[in-house]
C-alpha cells in the first residue's frame, strides 16, 4: 500500500509504530488531505491477541477525526492468527463499519495479469502449468519469480515446483500458511475432508474465504 498509494500526489500515509500513535492519527489530519492510516498486526514481534484488533476497529469507528473537514482511511493488517476477529467481521455477527478484504487465490486471468507484469512464463502452456502447479496461491506463485530469478530458465522452475508436490515438508508448510493449523476446529474440518479425499487434491469453490480454499491431498497429517 505505501509502495502504491505513496507515489499518488496528495495521498499520506502515517508511521504508525504503537497504539498510541495510532489513536494520535485517527483523530488529527488536516482538512482536504487524504490520509491512509495502517495498523500491520502481522509484523509485530509479539502475537497480537484478537481482543487487541477487535478494539483497534472499535478505535477507528470512534476517535474521529477533531477538525473539520478532516477525513481518514484506516486498514487493518492481520492474517492467519487473529481469526477469531476474521470470523466476527466475516460472518456479520456484530454491527460494524469494517469491510474485510480478502487476499485470494490467483485465477488463470490474474495470474497471466502477474506474468505479464513481471515479465515471466508468457506462452499459454506455461500459464497452464504454473496455474496447475500452484494451484494460484501467491506463496507458491512468489517462489516461482524468486526460482526465475535465480535459473532464468521458467521450464525448470517449472519442473522444480513440479517436485514439490511431492515433498510432505513443503505441503505442511502450504497448508501452515493458509491457517489451516491456526484453529482446532478448522483443522478438524479439513482432516476429515482430507480423509474423504484420498485419491487426490480437493477443490472447495464455494468455501469462505476465512478458510483455505485448496488444500494438496494429504497436506493435514
Amino acid at each position: 500500500m505505501r509502495t502504491i498509494a505513496g507515489r499518488i500526489d496528495g495521498w499520506t500515509l502515517p508511521p504508525v509504530g504503537k497504539p498510541s500513535v495510532y489513536k494520535q492519527e485517527l483523530t488529527g489530519g488536516r482538512p482536504r488531505e487524504r490520509r491512509v492510516v495502517i495498523s500491520d498486526f502481522v509484523n509485530y514481534r509479539d502475537p497480537v491477541r484478537p481482543e487487541t484488533c477487535r478494539e483497534a476497529v472499535d478505535l477507528a469507528e470512534t476517535l474521529l477525526p477533531v477538525t473539520p473537514g478532516v477525513t481518514r482511511a484506516v486498514v487493518l493488517v492481520t492474517d492467519t492468527t487473529q481469526l477469531a476477529l476474521w470470523r466476527t467481521l466475516l460472518m456479520g455477527t456484530e454491527p460494524t463499519s469494517a469491510a474485510p478484504v480478502v487476499l485470494r487465490r490467483h485465477d488463470r486471468r490474474s495470474l497471466r495479469g502477474w506474468a505479464q507484469r513481471v515479465n515471466m512464463f508468457h506462452t499459454e502452456d506455461r500459464l497452464d502449468r504454473l496455474h496447475e502447479l500452484t494451484g494460484g496461491w501467491p506463496l507458491l506463485v512468489s517462489r516461482a519469480h524468486l526460482l526465475h530469478g535465480e535459473l532464468g530458465d521458467p521450464d525448470e522452475v517449472l519442473r522444480r515446483l513440479a517436485n514439490l508436490r511431492t515433498d510432505r515438508a513443503e505441503a505442511r508448510a502450504l497448508a501452515e500458511a493458509t491457517g489451516v493449523y491456526a484453529d482446532p476446529l478448522l483443522a478438524a474440518g479439513y482432516r476429515a475432508l482430507d480423509d474423504e479425499f484420498k485419491d487426490g487434491p480437493f477443490t472447495l469453490p464455494d468455501s469462505r474465504p476465512d478458510t483455505a480454499s485448496y488444500i494438496p491431498a494429504r497436506a493435514v497429517p
